[in-house]
């Protein structure tokens, strides 16, 4: 199996979110929204909305599909009003991706972290999010 992790300017998932919550005016002026559907290798989807303060640390946690997943971070804002994340992915408690993407509120992006077998059919978690 070839080992594969990506992440691409192209978005983010689960069940259990903590971090500085905020209502929908709030995350429109002074936070950020993210659309988050995160997929596993055997099919199953979870699809949600994480609202967060900018600069304040997010943790996604989910036992769906058979893993044990989280998605830590922080989201901050550039001068140009790109938002920059900084996470951290972990499968079973091992942590198997640290990404850190950049992209313009709005525009999506996907991490993809598992394994590539012989045939080319991935096995692992893809998460697709657009921040807003």
């Amino acid at each position: 199996m070839k080992k594969l992790i990506s992440a691409g300017c192209l978005a983010l998932a689960t069940v259990a979110m903590t971090g500085a919550a905020m209502s929908s005016e709030q995350a429109a002026g002074h936070g950020v929204t993210a659309n988050i559907r995160l997929t596993f290798s055997n099919g199953v989807t979870k699809t949600m909305t994480l609202k967060n303060a900018l600069d304040k640390p997010f943790s996604i946690r989910s036992d769906e599909g058979g893993f044990g997943y989280s998605f830590t971070g922080i989201v901050s804002e550039r001068a140009n009003g790109a938002l920059d994340m900084h996470a951290s992915i972990a499968n079973d408690g091992q942590v198997v991706s640290a990404p850190h993407i950049v992209t313009p509120r709005g525009k999506a992006a996907v991490i993809r972290t598992g394994d590539r077998d012989e045939d080319g059919t991935f096995r692992g978690t893809t998460l697709e999010l657009t921040m807003l």
